[in-house]
C-alpha cells in the first residue's frame, strides 16, 4: 500500500474515532439522547471525509512545496 493511501486512512482513523469521542463527552455533560447505533454512521462518514480530504490535500500541498 502506497504511503500517501496509508497516511490518509490513518487520518480518517483519528477524525472517526475524535468524532467518537466528542459526542459521548456532549452525553456525559448534557442531556441530549442520542445512542451509538446513531453516530456509528455519522462516524462513518467523518471517516470518509477526512480520509479524502486528507489524500487529496497532501497531494496538493507536496507540489505546493516543490514549486
Amino acid at each position: 500500500m502506497e504511503d500517501r493511501t496509508k497516511s490518509s486512512l490513518l487520518w480518517g482513523i483519528a477524525g472517526g474515532f475524535l468524532f467518537l469521542v466528542l459526542a459521548q463527552t456532549v452525553r456525559l455533560v448534557s442531556e441530549m439522547a442520542f445512542g451509538l447505533p446513531k453516530l456509528i454512521p455519522v462516524a462513518g462518514g467523518v471517516f470518509v471525509a477526512t480520509a479524502g480530504l486528507a489524500y487529496f490535500l497532501e497531494d496538493r500541498l507536496a507540489r505546493k512545496r516543490q514549486v
